[in-house]
Formats: structure tokens, sequence, C-alpha cells
């Protein structure tokens, strides 16, 4: 339900109206709620932790500092604070920290609330015709994603709601969405199409064995017959001329060369050009441990999307038993540019205490982060660090004024973003007279 009310629209008890005072003072205190940013990635991770930790429904126990109803779980997802503690606002009072949006303006993190009944918050669409989206609720008796039905739900009286002070954040460069499986509904990874089965049959969400996070994806194919094929993909664009690299961490109990990684690039008509893959002979994958694949390809010509699958063919386990199982984590799908640091110096030679310039800049697919500047001072061998500058537009400068003659060697280290470094420059020389 999520109300802090005296209704009784889903039974609350008679309890509710002896805390009536409490409630109304908190209401009057909802102005003081912290109004400090968060990001869209923020919100969605901690959306998470309850799927994750299948926290219980109750409109009287709190989990985290949050209530753990409807609306409890909204406030603990937008972190809501009053004076530094949790607080945990009612379907009748999200609205004060909140903004009503368009329905095709919902982005992850944002809710669909239905006044004084119910709140769910928008994880993502599930079809790109933004007719369906995926729902993480609190509706019991524990934690729940769907997919839920856009203008039904509008029908029912939910409307869409952006709480405020959400910041920007830099692009994801990871082009496969639930790359980590963590998102699930009806049994079945989320934005992943099956083949060879149903997903529900053929998909397990693994939670003892990960890469990151808390969930994996078990493949399983029930067959012995190496004919047999289930297998998992989804599609996403590409540019022209891009090289790109697509990895997985994986296991299986059967034959390694029965997994197979693809990529297979398509032009507008979803004609097939170019197919690239790679299976788990060519890299070591057994059954006790994850392990890297990848395979890499450039995007040809007339190339407008990309379809990214991994299949698992059908033999017998180690054991002997007919069937086999893998498990899967951290889908990556990327720019794979080559990425540099350059580094120069305004001058050659300058006069003691004189200052000079170090300028460089990041060539990568989204230059991002940090570099990191050593230098090399006269009579000594050994870098140290000089300082620490962010990246703005893919470029950093920084004035110095050097204090002892002789020669000075400088190199810049691009920290790296997502899969894009870390990268040295060659070092640039600065002779002080």
């Amino acid at each position: 339900m999520g109300s802090a009310s005296a209704t009784v629209s889903r039974g609350r008890s008679n309890r509710t109206l002896r805390l009536a005072p409490v409630l109304v003072l908190m209401f009057l205190l909802v102005g003081a709620t912290s109004a400090f940013g968060i990001t869209r990635s923020a919100m969605l991770a901690r959306a998470q932790v309850w799927v994750d930790e299948q926290v219980p429904y109750s409109q009287t126990h709190w989990f985290g500092g949050y209530r753990t109803d409807c609306s409890g779980y909204n406030s603990m997802v937008w972190q809501l604070t009053s004076n530094g503690h949790p607080l945990s606002l009612s379907t009748r009072s999200l609205h004060t920290v909140s903004t009503t949006i368009t329905p095709d303006a919902l982005l992850p993190g944002d809710a669909m609330i239905k006044y004084n009944y119910h709140t769910r918050v928008f994880y993502g669409w599930a079809d790109a015709a933004h007719t369906s989206y995926v729902a993480y609720e609190q509706t019991g008796p524990t934690m729940k994603s769907s997919v839920k039905v856009l203008a039904e739900d509008l029908a029912l009286g939910y409307q869409p709601y952006r709480r405020r002070g959400v910041t920007s954040e830099p692009p994801a460069w990871n082009a496969v969405a639930n790359p980590t499986f963590d998102v699930w509904a009806s049994g079945a990874p989320v934005w992943w199409q099956a083949s060879g089965g149903s997903a529900s049959t053929i998909c397990t969400r693994s939670v003892d064995v990960t890469k990151s996070g808390n969930n994996a994806l078990g493949l399983t194919n029930p067959s012995s017959r190496a004919r047999d094929v289930v297998g998992l993909s989804q599609v996403t664009t590409v540019t022209v001329g891009t090289p790109y690299t697509l990895s997985v961490w994986a296991r299986t109990s059967g034959a390694p060369s029965g997994l197979e990684l693809r990529l297979q690039f398509l032009d507008a008509s979803g004609k097939t050009l170019v197919t690239t893959y790679t299976t788990g002979a060519a890299w070591s994958i057994e059954a006790t441990r994850l392990a890297k694949m990848s395979v890499s390809a450039t995007a040809p010509a007339l190339a407008t999307s990309a379809t990214v699958s991994v299949r698992l063919a059908g033999g017998v386990d180690t054991s002997g038993t007919a069937g086999v199982r893998a498990v899967m984590d951290d889908f990556r799908f990327y720019d794979g540019s080559p990425v540099a640091s350059a580094l120069s110096v305004s001058l050659a030679s300058v006069s003691h205490g004189h200052s000079v310039t170090l300028r460089g800049a990041v060539t990568a697919p989204m230059p991002l982060g940090s570099v990191r500047i050593y230098v090399i001072r006269p009579g000594t061998t050994k870098p140290v660090v000089l300082a620490d500058r962010s990246l703005v537009s893919g470029a950093w400068s920084m004035p110095i004024r050097p204090t002892v003659h002789g020669t000075y060697k400088f190199t810049a280290r691009y920290m790296g973003y997502g899969p894009w470094g870390p990268v040295t420059s060659a070092s640039a020389r600065l002779r002080v007279k």
C-alpha cells in the first residue's frame, strides 16, 4: 500500500489511527527533507538491494531505516532523509519531493504513483515502443520485479513522477542492457531473448557463482545432443567503421567447445552482414571457475545494429549426466577503439624561476575521468606523482614553476574510464637553465 493515512483501502489496522499525530508531524517536516542530488545509477543500485535481499512486505517493520511497504521502498530508492535520517513518505506525500512528468519522459529511477494506494519504481522500458516497462515494487510477500503495461497503469490512475534533485552522470559505456543479470521478470532476465527453449525454462538466477554484484545467469541445456542449442541474445545499435569488443565471464559443466560467444552485424532490414564468434575452448573455459571470453570485430559498411549472443550446445556434464549448464556474468559490448594519452610542455627550456604549462589530451571513445602526472626531477631516477587532473572535454592543463636547475621528465597516465585505460603517455622533457 505505502499510504500512511488512516484509510482502510488495504485493511490497515486501527493502530494507524493512534499514529496519526506522529504522521501529521512527519508531513509537516517534509519541507526539511534533504534535497541533495542523486544519480540514476545510484537509485537503481539502491533499488536492487531490496530485490536481492528479498525484503518482506510490512507497514510496521523497517529495513535500513526505511519502512518496508511500497512507499517506504520508493523513499529508500530516492534516498529521502530528514535532518540526516532516513525518511519514509507515503503515497499521499511522495509528490512533495517530486514533480509530475509525461509518460514518454520516464527514465530509470522515476516512479509510477497512484495517490493513496501504491507506488512502483520505474526501472526502464521493456520494449522499443515504450508500451511496457520494468517495475520494481514492494507488494508482498517480498520485493519483486515485473513487466507492466503503461496504458493499463495510466487507466488505473497511476501517474509518472520524478524525484527533485536528480543529477547528471557520464553516459553508459556498455551497450548491453542488464549485463549482470540483476533484472528479472516472469522467471527470465529482462531485455534478453531466449532461443531453443523458453527463457523461464533454460534460465535461472545464479547467486552462488558471480563475477560482480549478487546475480549471474545460469543457462541450462537439458539435451545430450550437440545439435540441440539454447541461447540468449539482444540487439543493439552500432556505427559503421567502429571496432567493437564483446566479452563475458563464463564457466560450463560441458565441453568448452559447446559454449559460444557470437557477434553478428545486421543491416537496416535485419540481414546478417558479418558473423564473428569464439568458443570456450579458445579461452580454457571449464566447470569450476569463471573465466573471460572475448571477441572483436569492426562494424562493416551498411551495418546499423548487432546481435550479441551466447549459445550452449547440448552434451553431457563432467559426471556423464545428460544435459549441461553454464554460468555467465558481466556481458560487455563496447567501442574498442584505441586509447591514448598525450602530453606536451609549452616550452622546451626556461630560465630558473619562470613558469611553463603542461598540457595533455586523452583519445578514447569516452574521454572521461582523470590523469595522473608524474615527474622525474633533476638528479633523481624515480618518478613521483606531481598532481591529478580531471579531464575537461578530453583535455587537461596545469602551470608549474620549476625550482631546480636541470632536466625534468614528465609523463601523464590516463587512469581510465569503463573498459578504456589505463594508459601512459610518452615522456616530455623540460630543461631549466
